[in-house]
């Protein structure tokens, strides 16, 4: 089988379990197989489509990322009123997560945990001396460009304590607008040294970077959160 049509019929089965969940009604078996069976199937297509030298990949990368990213959002373990454990729910949950971060790699090419280079070139590439590694940033400050982050990081934690998912992706949105963190390559990093720094559950990477900003509804919230932070750290 092709991994256009692998890749076809995973989203297929995506979309059918999403309109299913949205109107509260058993997905189809063979969807439900296709989710729960054949993940490892998708990401092989994915990485065939990676390692390919298809000029319009990145488009490709875009729309299956839509479709992944609308129901790894929905079908998620927050917007259970029940435990999805106890259902094939959890299964369809776990892929559907393990789907998203691969393709949210791709498409938004922030991280390198599954894709650092094309397989095809790691043999030319072991003549080459190892990069040195980089220390990685451990807290929120050190990635916030301003003399004193310090005092950004502790007004916000004081003025948003309990900030999670799509608020905290508002956040993010206005730091950058701001120019206080990077507008690309930074959001995975935000969100582990959020985790890692808050004293409250802010809830998991996907229900944050896979909230889209609505302009007529977010905006407001967002000129918001920069007007408080111009107070703490007198951008313009």
């Amino acid at each position: 089988m092709s991994r256009e049509t692998v890749i076809a019929n995973y989203i297929n089965a995506v979309e059918n379990i999403l309109t299913a969940f949205h109107f509260n009604i058993n997905p189809d078996k063979a969807d439900i197989a296709t989710v729960t069976l054949k993940t490892k199937e998708f990401i092989n297509a994915l990485r065939e489509l990676y390692l390919s030298s298809e000029k319009n990949k990145d488009d490709k990368y875009k729309v299956i990322y839509e479709v992944v990213r609308k129901a790894n959002f929905y079908i998620a373990k927050e917007n259970f009123e029940t435990n999805p454990l106890v259902s094939y729910w959890s299964v369809v949950i776990s892929n559907l997560e393990l789907a998203y971060s691969h393709i949210s790699e791709l498409h938004f090419k922030e991280t390198d945990y599954f894709y650092p280079f094309p397989e095809n070139t790691k043999q030319s590439q072991q003549t080459e001396k190892p990069k040195p590694e980089q220390e990685q940033p451990k807290t929120l400050s050190s990635i916030i460009t301003h003399k004193e982050p310090e005092t950004i990081v502790s007004g916000i934690k004081t003025q948003y304590k309990n900030i999670k998912g799509k608020r905290l992706k508002l956040l993010l949105i206005a730091l950058q607008e701001l120019e206080l963190l990077p507008k690309e390559r930074i959001a995975k990093k935000f969100h582990t040294l959020c985790k890692n720094e808050f004293d409250w559950e802010i809830a998991s990477y996907n229900a944050m970077n896979g909230y889209n900003f609505n302009s007529h509804t977010d905006t407001d919230e967002v000129e918001g959160i920069k007007e408080y932070i111009k107070t703490l750290s007198n951008t313009k």
